[in-house]
């Protein structure tokens, strides 16, 4: 299978309540953020406009990142790094279609939730800092409004049914409240009683069983210092034995090393200054035959291109000829044929303009006999429709009669029952004062106990405060032998090195003035690689210390280093990609966890290039660890771009880069 890549998309059908919730909008023009966050306040409007058009502007310094993704709940317009500090602006309360509006966090990208009453279409563009969404109904106005009507009538019902099982829940509640805290009384007090007891004898246990375990362990713990220190003594002795017995072996080698190599450098030497005095003569040889060719061979050119300059000359003669006669008789031909096509013009424009006379008129009447009829099929059906209206109306204050017979009805019951419940509710008050009165006499009796496990808990403390003493006495201890042995190490490493110079200082001595290179160094480090290697354009920072580090350059220039020209993410293998960048002029980076399940890129003293850097990349399609690229352009003073790398699931990254790209395979 090759490579797939993302792609970016684009939605704007919203229905609403949908189940689906797939990004339907990716960045349709997403322009730079000022920062992770706006530069200045952000505000938010929404306004219902007179054709029930929903309309909702998020303004700022300057231009958002954003996308408008389809829940459950409607569409939420993503606002990828910015803040959203400021309430709302709503210029009016719930509409026809309009129903409310909020911030909110979907996923780890805040953003502004609208709820609608029918299903729109919607209709995103930026006009300088603005973000412009326009949401426009699919169905008729006269639709719209009917059901506003019917939303009212069936909130009002709603509100009175709501109000009902309230006050009847409330009572309900009222005497389950009652009873359960008389048996909830009850039931504490008998667990209490019986957890003191068992706490008393159960911290008793405690207590005894950790003072034997400390003690066990303390004394195991000494016992194993001691066998580490001997073992460790031991080995030491040992390592030092083969170690001398090492270093002689291997100075023995070395001496026959240098032996044998002085041998097979004189003998190469001796060959080489053969082959390059024979490789010499057979060059002087076919230097001389190749200049006896190169001059036979001119000659022979020279002949050859003298014949043809004399063939060249007579044929442009004859050409000149029979161009001139030829071009004579297509003047003639071209005159006459441009005579019959202005004739020819000059009909066929009176003609087509009598023909569009014609269609203007037929298509002026039949398109006034088209607006005559939608206007009397339109009156006939607004005439139906308000005939249904009226009679819906009737309908529900007859309805509405009733209920209101019943609502007073309703209301002198509950009048009764309130005054049934004021008298009970004395009656509750003066059994509350008489147990407020024993929880007092309870509360100083439980004072009295935290006391005693206060003193109970400064006997642990220092309990545990001196085995916290004794285990740094034996752990600093631990790191003074492990230093003598560090030091021991090191002295080592440094006799075996001065052992392994020694024959090579005693071979430099011996060689004659004569015999030395650059810097006095053998013949054999005679040359200098004067050629640097290229530097590579992608360079791993550390993480900034605080907000204001910039990690080099000057952070007031107009301009960035680098500039970010491409992003792009592929299929690695099952359950695995990489996400590649690209950046003009090379960059500094830092790679992080960020929250939740996302990776973080951060390019420093770099700014976009183009328009597709600044979007939204959705990977979702390739079913891979990565899911979709948000980029953050910060082109404040201290000019950075961030790539929020949404994954799947968490998983490990490695970095890697070859000479334009910088890879991060994730997986």
């Amino acid at each position: 299978m090759g490579l797939m890549t993302a792609k970016h998309m684009k939605t704007k059908r919203i229905p609403p309540g949908s189940d689906t919730a797939a990004a339907v909008g990716f960045g349709l023009l997403a322009l730079a953020l000022a920062g992770p966050v706006f530069a200045g306040p952000v505000t938010v409007a929404v306004n219902e406009d007179d054709q029930l058009a929903v309309i909702v502007e998020v303004q700022g310094d300057k231009a958002p990142t954003f996308q408008v993704v389809e829940t459950k709940a409607g569409p939420v317009i993503e606002l990828p790094g910015s803040d959203l500090p400021a309430p709302p602006k709503i210029k009016r309360p719930a509409g026809v279609v309009f129903e409310n509006m909020k911030f909110v966090r979907h996923g780890n990208t805040p953003g502004v939730a609208v709820s609608l009453y029918a299903e729109t279409d919607f209709d995103a563009h930026v006009e300088g800092n603005t973000l412009r969404v326009v949401f426009t109904p699919i169905e008729s106005r006269d639709r719209l409004l009917q059901a506003q009507v019917d939303r009212r009538e069936k909130a009002k019902a709603n509100e009175k049914a709501a109000r009902l099982a309230a006050a009847e829940k409330a009572r309900q509640e009222e005497e389950a409240r009652a009873k359960k805290a008389a048996e909830q009384k009850r039931l504490v007090e008998l667990a209490r009683q019986r957890e003191e007891a068992a706490r008393a004898q159960q911290k008793a246990l405690e207590e005894k069983r950790k003072q034997e375990q400390e003690a066990k362990r303390l004394a195991a713990l000494k016992r194993k210092q001691e066998e580490e220190a001997k073992q460790k003594a031991l080995e030491e002795q040992r390592r030092r034995e083969a170690e001398a017995k090492r270093l002689a072996a291997l100075k023995r080698k070395q001496e026959e090393e240098a032996k044998q190599k002085a041998l097979e450098e004189q003998r190469r030497r001796e060959a080489e200054a053969k082959r390059l005095a024979a490789l010499k003569r057979k060059q002087e040889e076919e230097a001389k035959q190749k200049a006896l060719e190169e001059q036979r061979r001119r000659e022979a050119e020279a002949k050859r291109l003298a014949e043809l300059k004399r063939k060249q000359e007579e044929e442009a003669k004859q050409k000149a000829l029979e161009e001139q006669r030829r071009r004579e008789a297509e003047a003639k031909r071209l005159a006459e044929l441009k005579r019959q096509e202005e004739e020819a013009k000059q009909k066929a424009l009176e003609e087509q303009r009598r023909r569009e006379a014609e269609a203007k008129r037929l298509a002026e009447l039949k398109r006034k006999q088209e607006e005559e009829a939608k206007r009397l099929a339109e009156l006939k059906r607004k005439q139906e429709e308000e005939a249904k209206r009226l009679a819906e109306l009737k309908r529900q204050e007859e309805q509405a009669k009733q209920k209101a017979l019943e609502e007073q009805r309703r209301r002198e019951a509950e009048a009764k029952r309130l005054a049934e419940l004021k008298r009970k509710q004395e009656e509750e008050a003066k059994r509350l004062a008489e147990l407020k009165r024993k929880q007092e006499e309870e509360a100083k009796r439980l004072a009295e106990l935290k006391r005693q496990e206060e003193q109970a808990k400064q006997k642990a403390l220092e309990e545990q405060r001196r085995r916290e003493a004794e285990a740094k006495r034996l752990a600093a201890q631990r790191r003074a032998q492990e230093e003598a042995a560090i030091r021991r190490q090191e002295t080592l490493r440094q006799q075996e090195q001065a052992r392994q110079a020694e024959p090579q200082r005693i071979a430099m001595a011996k060689t004659a003035p004569a015999a030395r290179g650059f810097g006095g160094t053998p013949i054999g480090n005679q040359s200098v690689e004067l050629t640097p290697k290229a530097p590579s354009p992608y360079v791993l920072a550390s993480a900034p210390m605080r907000e204001d580090d910039y990690f080099g350059g000057d952070a007031y220039l107009d301009e960035p280093k680098g500039l970010l020209r491409h992003i792009t993410v592929e299929r690695a293998g099952k359950h695995r990609s990489k996400v590649g960048v690209q950046v003009e002029g090379g960059a500094k980076f830092f790679v992080k966890k960020g929250a939740g399940k996302t990776v973080v890129l951060t390019l420093y003293d770099t700014g976009a290039a183009n328009l597709n850097v600044r979007r939204i990349l959705d990977a979702s399609r390739l079913q891979t660890s990565v899911v979709r690229v948000k980029p953050h352009i910060v082109e404040d003073n201290a000019r950075r771009v961030e790539l929020h790398i949404e994954l799947r699931e968490p998983a490990p990254v490695q970095i890697e880069q070859d000479e334009k790209t910088l890879w991060l395979h994730i997986g």
